[in-house]
């Protein structure tokens, strides 16, 4: 005969009665809740979203001491606008970075140890940051700060000339702001990074269109002449680019142009931001434009920007590494690049260096990077490039090449859990950057080659409609839809 003992019978009331004590929202968890929903905002660009924000927070201060659960309710009606699931700590039901104020501090006061080990040129100092910043991250490392919902799309394998026709077809739907790029001037407050990504995939589309298309090349190589022509132009005597001074157009960028102005006065003239970003941020541009620059000497053979490329290479070789990895990444993927173009084995040298010091040791043992920034997955495939790039001029015996096969291996395996849980997450890196491991590796497992083909159905799916075409995803993206052995033939 069954039966409960009162023993047994006690301990199951005191498992299922709630602890109210338990069940009192944290008010540090609440702050740093409603921290995420501004920042989401701020990311938006949204004024009316910031501003919901703020009055939430000013509802919680009076609510807070007296009421927690009514804040938890609160936010829990604020999350879903920002894409953050109710109850915080997850986006799309997949986990994110818990930004409690004690664990944000000490990550802070932990970057004045890595810019101080990075500058000894140790790796085993930078190692040792890095292992107490795991300590303290335990397992939030390799968490981001924000995800979102992927994309699906129905399978499709579009032919060679149905990319280089639909490409064509894009610019043309862009063609309003393509005039003034084809002459050489640029649109009011535009970052150079875009002009990049436009030269980046014209250049990559260019050979398709010359076998499919060639009475159309002209289209082409005008706007990979204007936009070259246009990043020359504004390239700093120093070697850097520019970054547009968007106040009063951009929130996040804005008050970043603020704070760079109190600090640098004189820095900002004619609507850019000239001076050099002190936390590494001029790295970005400067590695897009560089190799863009590299990408349009080598398609249209003009030694001139050859020229410019190599003089932001140059200057990236002397920037010092930052605890930002994905910026040190940028100068990792120009470096690597010019060292192609020129065989110059100074170039591949500080790519290894700064590879070897500024960004694998970042990976976490998820195989994103430790910090909630560099964990987004904007930034990881960015970092994945710089690893890609690298490898890509490394002969397979080269001592590093191991190394950077192994994180790119895990790189890739944390993009294809997250594709298989979320969809498509990146339109602007996936699609290449995955098809260049696979021809970097050998690698054709199914999982790989899988999420290959779910970045390019979805890829396909935001550039082509029927007849109607445009630019939904980068265009280098719409460019790699055709196989990558048919674009480099």
């Amino acid at each position: 005969m069954n039966f409960v003992t009162p023993t047994l019978l006690l301990f199951l009331v005191l498992l299922w009665v709630p602890d109210s004590r338990a069940a009192t929202p944290d008010p540090a968890d609440l702050e740093a809740r409603l921290r995420q929903c501004r920042q989401v905002a701020r990311e938006m660009n949204d004024k009316a979203a910031v501003a919901e924000v703020d009055k939430a927070s000013t509802q919680a201060k009076s609510l807070v001491g007296t009421n927690p659960s009514a804040v938890d309710g609160l936010i829990r009606k604020l999350e879903p606008k920002f894409g953050i699931d109710p109850g915080g700590w997850s986006m799309a039901g997949q986990p994110i970075f818990r930004p409690r104020p004690e664990l944000s501090r000490a990550l802070e006061q932990l970057k004045p140890r890595l810019q101080a080990a990075f500058a000894t040129n140790s790796i085993p100092a930078v190692n040792a940051v890095v292992t107490d910043t795991l300590k303290i991250l335990g397992d939030q490392a390799g968490l981001p700060d924000a995800r979102r919902k992927g994309s699906s799309a129905p399978a499709a394998k579009p032919t060679e000339r149905e990319v280089a026709e639909t490409f064509l077809l894009a610019l043309k739907h862009g063609e309003p702001s393509l005039r003034r790029i084809r002459k050489g001037e640029p649109l009011a407050g535009q970052m150079l990074r875009f002009y990049a990504g436009l030269i980046d995939g014209a250049c990559a589309i260019r050979p398709s269109v010359a076998r499919h298309f060639p009475e159309r090349l002209a289209e082409i190589d005008s706007v990979i002449r204007g936009a070259a022509q246009l990043l020359v132009k504004l390239q700093r005597p120093a070697g850097h680019f520019p970054f547009p001074d968007l106040r009063g157009k951009n929130i996040r960028f804005g008050e970043m142009a603020e704070k760079f102005e109190a600090a640098n006065p004189g820095q900002i003239k004619d609507g850019w931001i000239i001076g050099i970003d002190p936390t590494g941020g001029s790295q970005f541009d400067t590695g897009e434009c560089g190799m863009a620059l590299l990408d349009a000497a080598r398609a249209l053979n003009r030694p001139e920007w050859n020229a410019a490329a190599l003089k932001a290479a140059n200057w990236a070789i002397a920037q010092p590494l930052v605890p930002n990895w994905n910026y040190n990444a940028f100068s990792v993927s120009l470096l690597s690049r010019a060292f192609k173009a020129t065989g110059d084995r100074r170039y591949l040298t500080n790519a290894l260096l700064k590879a070897r010091l500024g960004v694998l040791p970042g990976q976490a043992p998820n195989g994103r990077w430790i910090d909630p920034h560099n964990a987004r997955t904007a930034y990881h495939f960015i970092l994945l490039r710089g690893l890609n790039d690298l490898r890509d001029v490394l002969r397979d015996e080269h001592t590093a090449r191991a190394e950077l096969d192994s994180a790119a291996n895990r790189a890739v395996a944390a993009m294809i859990t997250e594709f298989e849980a979320l969809g498509v997450t990146n339109t602007s890196l996936a699609l290449r950057e995955l098809s260049r491991h696979k021809a970097l590796s050998g690698d054709a497992s199914a999982a790989l080659v899988s999420s290959i083909d779910q970045a390019r159905a979805v890829v396909w799916s935001k550039c082509r409609r029927g007849a109607e075409a445009r630019f939904g995803a980068a265009g280098s993206e719409l460019a790699a839809c055709v196989a990558s052995e048919v674009l480099h033939r």
